[in-house]
């Protein structure tokens, strides 16, 4: 029996190192999901390690057995939940990010409005990413700020007609897939820049469940690219 408790122990040793070193392997190998959320994910590994290693020098006690036992239950809870909830949609400032997201897409014809990398004449860029989990909403959107010059190509390059005039007020807007679901999003900053000089540019693909597009305010002079799952 004394055997069997010291397998046991050891077993519950190597779980330890295992969850150690569990947290902040998930955060290299996903940094976009998990890298904001370090103060999140370290504690559910490196709590667990922490009392799996204070069982392990109690061998002589066979109730630690059965201690061990739920605990390794509540970890396993644990790891569940912080796999799942834990995760980060943004705002993402880093623009090292930017490339990343696009070369994991899986639909990058989607992506073709975007920009190819993130224009040096920009300024305030915050990009919001969610790759959706289950039957999970889907989501990229990158924001910056543009000096006329830009703003204007742009708006030149697309054709906005079917957008929003100047005068016409932003609840003309809300018609449009992409505008109605950046108004939902929980980012202050774009409820208080937009106005009435809002322009917007959306494209529907038949072949999958995605809307992308380009929303310009021109009062707060942003630039919104967009992609929503449907």
């Amino acid at each position: 029996m004394k055997r069997k408790l010291s397998v046991m122990f050891n077993f519950v040793s190597v779980l330890g190192l295992i969850f150690l070193i569990t947290g902040p392997l998930v955060i290299f190998q996903d940094y976009i999901a998990y890298g904001s959320r370090w103060y999140k994910v370290l504690p559910a590994t490196i709590i667990p390690a922490l009392i799996l290693f204070f069982i392990s020098g109690f061998k002589e006690k066979r109730k630690v057995l059965y201690i061990v036992i739920i605990i390794l239950h509540i970890i396993l809870l644990w790891g569940y939940f912080s796999y799942h909830c834990f995760f980060s949609s943004g705002p993402f400032t880093d623009i090292r990010l930017y490339d990343h997201i696009l070369k994991e897409n899986n639909y990058p014809e989607n992506l073709e409005l975007f920009p190819d990398e993130i224009p040096e004449d920009v300024s305030e860029i915050n990009m919001r990413y969610f790759r959706g989990m289950l039957q999970g909403k889907a989501f990229f959107v990158l924001k910056y700020k543009a000096p006329d010059e830009h703003i204007g190509e742009i708006l030149k390059k697309y054709d906005f007609k079917n957008g929003v005039v100047p005068g016409r007020g932003a609840n003309a807007a809300l018609s449009y897939t992409g505008y109605a679901h950046i108004r939902n999003m929980d980012d202050e900053s774009f409820l208080k820049n937009y106005g009435d000089k809002i322009y917007i540019y959306e494209k529907e693909y038949s072949n999958s469940y995605y809307t992308t597009g380009i929303l310009i305010l021109r009062d707060a002079a942003e630039v919104v690219y967009f992609l929503f799952s449907m």
